[in-house]
């Protein structure tokens, strides 16, 4: 089903590319991914509230939300998830949507897997 939704090649998280963003500090770096992993709970809910409810202002403005942080931690997979989910957003796609959030909660699940563990 990731294959739908994520394009071939992308990783969960492009390290390198990442601490070139953040100007090779490490350190930093792991407490952004780190703040992000902690809010995936309350994003992950939001994002299932607003599709069932057929929110579309919500849903579009947490996808758009999660798209962003994830660009900016090179979260590629993620980012591609939460692209998708504001465009079915965008077209008022709530079953699709629904296929695509069960790919979002396997992608954050796979970058709290590669974090340093506290």
């Amino acid at each position: 089903m990731s294959e739908e939704y994520i394009p071939e090649g992308l990783r969960v998280l492009a390290k390198e590319t990442a601490l070139e963003n953040f100007c090779d500090n490490a350190e930093l770096l792991d407490e952004m991914l780190q703040y992000f992993a902690d809010g995936i709970p309350d994003k992950l809910k939001t994002l299932k509230t607003a599709i069932a409810a057929k929110d579309y202002p919500v849903w579009i403005s947490t996808a758009h939300l999660v798209k962003g942080e994830a660009a900016t931690l090179c979260l590629e997979r993620i980012n591609a998830v939460a692209l998708k989910l504001e465009q079915a957003g965008k077209r008022q796609e709530p079953a699709e949507a629904e296929a695509m959030l069960t790919v979002m909660e396997k992608e954050m699940h796979a970058l709290i897997d590669v974090l340093p563990k506290q």
